[in-house]
């Protein structure tokens, strides 16, 4: 069973102001040091998800909204699952600095404690390309850039994150991990939750310039 490294949300906005990165081409020592400060598991990886059909309708970039308590914490909302990856001041779900054959570092934060199964999915919205996940433990490449492949194996279709109660406080964990972005332009991530579509969020992935 795959898991993912598990975070509270005041861990993660400390782990996020110090050691914000866009995947982790040369931050070996940073992807230590997250090791270190996450812990815990609770998320499954599946293989399956469901082919679309026709033109995937993006329309613009999500906006970015204020972690519940954390107010300078910003990220993009789909359902119940907040998604953190970008810099201060940015009003928009645009990722940055994206380089092929290396992933993109995306914290998935839930709003509160699930209190059913939910999964992620994705796609390109120009192609529909699939979008495949890693939130388990451990790194999706043994080294990058990552020919386009091993992109095409790595990881999961549909990132399935179990219901969780969260900390000692209430406060409910998140999962550290990477989406593998394959080329720039938008992207759309759904979340589905016993078979029916509860939020999406679209992403404008710009390349490094």
């Amino acid at each position: 069973m795959a898991r993912a490294l598990r975070t509270t949300p005041t861990n993660s906005v400390k782990w996020f102001i110090r050691q914000w990165v866009h995947g982790y081409k040369g931050q070996a020592a940073m992807l230590t040091a997250m090791v270190i400060i996450l812990s815990g598991c609770s998320q499954t990886a599946t293989s399956g998800r469901p082919t679309p059909t026709g033109a995937t309708k993006c329309g613009q970039p999500s906006g970015l909204v204020s972690y519940a308590g954390h107010q300078a914490w910003l990220g993009a909302v789909a359902g119940p699952l907040f998604f953190s990856a970008f810099s201060p001041g940015q009003t928009t779900a645009v990722l940055k600095d994206f380089a092929s054959g290396y992933p993109y570092k995306v914290l998935v934060q839930p709003m509160q404690p699930l209190s059913k199964t939910v999964k992620l999915m994705g796609w390109n919205c120009s192609t529909n390309k699939p979008l495949r996940f890693w939130y388990r433990d451990g790194l999706p490449f043994a080294h990058v850039p990552a020919g386009p492949a091993e992109f095409a194996v790595a990881g999961d279709l549909v990132a399935t994150f179990s219901p969780s109660s969260g900390d000692s406080s209430g406060q409910p964990s998140g999962y550290t991990g990477y989406m593998l972005f394959t080329q720039p332009g938008q992207w759309k991530v759904s979340v589905e939750e016993s078979g029916t579509m509860i939020g999406s969020a679209v992403f404008l992935v710009k390349a490094s310039s």
